[in-house]
């Protein structure tokens, strides 16, 4: 780990990005502004080093990061969702993921443990800032907690047991073993309740660009639906579905700047960018580039609206590929969609599978109905079902909703036992059982003798 503890360590090179994120930064630091007496110095400086860090979740498209838009190809491709056209990824497609590489299993780690840094060095910066307002530290402290919880829920469910960061002591940090699965979703968890208690209702910018306390509830939901705390889990969800949020009927504006349903959204860090990086990924060119698989063409009703409005296809060399098509091309002179990253949707299906595992049959077909008939404008299921049955097309319908969407069917797969039956049949001559979680790159490895490779590597 000493490969990024020694360019981070003082908190100078945290911000080093900030000036370059020109989208989320008011008002820009200079080059002598980034000391770290100064970051501090005034609300405004303050500010410009949280934006600095949603600005570092977009900013990158080559080398790729887990919050550049690519977890939605490389998920995709790891799971049954996606087949890679271009061949770039191969190797991901065949779930045999290189470790001796420079590819996404190494800056997914690598870019992930950055910006975690960045959030310790704005948590540590705040403990000695008397210029700031109090509420001010408040705000920045709940966001610090939330984006250090968000960033370790996704390297645990890729990597498995990691090693948990939460200061900038990078002596400390060079030589920190992996902790458990169990230990690490404590971790989340706690840092989300800290930043729950801190933050408040409203958003503190405009567009849902930074956290609110509902974007952190909704974190949560998530979280306790992974440790399968189904009570939990149902209890989140539905402080979000009774929040200030709905649904979006038209399939089209579920992923517009301005509609109803995102809960939490990213901006690209180019201001003059006219597409999100998700469109960028998945939009081809003259040649087809990550398109669907048969199996997810097959999960897919021809009279649902979102394959209708999700889905589009190209024609190559007289035969017909279809691409997730939720993000548009660029088109004019302004951006008429972010990255949505958490939104309404995700929690109806979250409190029907909770419920469904309390065996509350009802309200959990009720919750599966709710996203069927206003995304997808299909008959409801009808009752009778027996919660296996249900659960499963709790599943099927989260593939469908998802699709092509921050990895959702690759962890779903994964969290619900489910990856190795499905992908043996798809994948037989490469998959192994062990290919669940991605391999620690061997530069990793070798800066730090207490870490450990994941098995099957």
């Amino acid at each position: 780990m000493k490969t990024y503890i020694y360019k981070l360590c003082c908190i100078v090179t945290a911000f080093v990005t900030l000036c370059s994120c020109e989208a989320y930064l008011e008002p820009d630091l200079s080059d002598n502004q980034l000391a770290t007496s100064d970051v501090f110095v005034s609300d405004a400086t303050a500010l410009a080093a949280i934006n600095g860090i949603y600005g570092d979740f977009t900013q990158r498209v080559d080398p790729i990061s887990i919050s550049n838009g690519s977890l939605s190809v490389i998920g995709g491709l790891c799971a049954d969702e996606l087949y890679d056209f271009t061949q770039e990824y191969q190797a991901y497609n065949i779930n045999e993921v290189p470790f001796t590489a420079f590819g996404p299993e190494y800056y997914y780690w690598f870019d992930t443990y950055n910006i975690i840094y960045s959030a310790n060095a704005i948590l540590e910066g705040l403990e000695d800032a008397p210029n700031l307002s109090e509420d001010l530290k408040i705000q920045l402290r709940g966001e610090s907690y939330f984006v250090r919880a968000f960033l370790h829920f996704y390297l645990v469910n890729m990597y498995g047991g990691i090693p948990i960061i939460i200061s900038t002591d990078y002596k400390e940090n060079a030589s920190k073993g992996s902790a458990s699965v169990s230990e690490v979703y404590e971790q989340v968890v706690n840092d989300l309740k800290k930043a729950e208690e801190l933050l408040t209702d409203e958003y503190p910018s405009s567009k849902k660009l930074r956290p609110n306390k509902y974007v952190v509830q909704a974190m949560l939901s998530r979280v306790y639906l992974y440790m399968e705390e189904w009570q939990l889990a149902e209890e989140y969800a539905t402080k979000l579905i009774s929040g200030p949020y709905a649904l979006e009927e038209d399939p089209n504006n579920v992923f517009t700047i301005e509609n109803e349903e995102t809960i939490w959204q990213l901006m690209p860090s180019n201001a003059n960018s006219t597409v999100v990086n998700e469109g960028r990924w998945f939009n081809p060119g003259q040649t087809p580039t990550y398109v669907l698989t048969e199996t997810v063409l097959n999960a897919l009703d021809t009279e649902d609206a979102r394959f209708e409005n999700w889905v589009k296809n190209v024609e190559y060399e007289n035969q017909m590929y279809y691409y997730p098509f939720k993000y548009k091309p660029s088109g004019g002179t302004s951006i008429a969609q972010y990255s949505v990253v958490l939104r309404l949707g995700e929690q109806y299906l979250i409190r029907a599978e909770a419920r469904a595992k309390q065996d509350k049959l009802n309200g959990a077909l009720e919750d599966l109905n709710k996203v069927r008939t206003v995304h997808g404008d299909l008959e409801g299921f009808a009752g009778g079902m027996n919660p296996e049955e249900l659960l499963s097309k709790i599943i099927e319908e989260r593939q469908i909703e998802f699709l092509g969407e921050w990895g959702h069917r690759w962890l779903d797969l994964k969290r619900t036992g489910k990856a190795d039956a499905v992908l043996s049949v798809l994948k037989p001559k490469t998959w192994e059982a062990t290919d669940v979680l991605w391999p620690i790159n061997t530069k990793e490895l070798g800066a730090n003798p207490k870490l450990e490779q994941n098995p099957g590597y």
